[in-house]
């Protein structure tokens, strides 16, 4: 990594200019850092998107498929549909939802 010099003059109140050169040594960015394992959180893809919501808490209550497909729009998730209701009748198999039919349209809540 290069040395960055920087060159500056400051003028005060008085009129008295001050000038002078700093030297900047590179360090490690942010984004080589890593987060201890606990805190961080893999939210890729549907099944990432829909676990992502549970974890909020938008699933406590019963929603119907277009209503997590539209809240997962939101955070950046386009799939269709048809995904998105496949993927929560499979989390229904893995118990870790539950679905009920009121008027005739499927719900889905986490498994309590």
């Amino acid at each position: 990594m290069k040395k960055l010099k920087i060159k500056f003059t400051l003028i005060d109140d008085e009129g008295k200019e001050f000038s002078g050169d700093v030297d900047l040594n590179p360090t490690k960015s942010s984004s080589s850092l890593k987060l201890p394992k606990e805190k961080t959180k893999n939210f890729t893809g549907l099944k990432g998107g829909i676990k992502f919501q549970i974890d909020e808490g938008f699933l406590k209550e019963l929603r119907t498929a277009k209503e997590v497909h539209f809240e997962l729009k939101k955070e950046s998730y386009f799939h269709s549909i048809e995904s998105v209701d496949r993927r929560l009748r499979f989390l229904v198999t893995k118990k870790i939802l539950t679905r009920i039919k009121e008027d005739k349209i499927w719900k889905y809540a986490v498994r309590r």
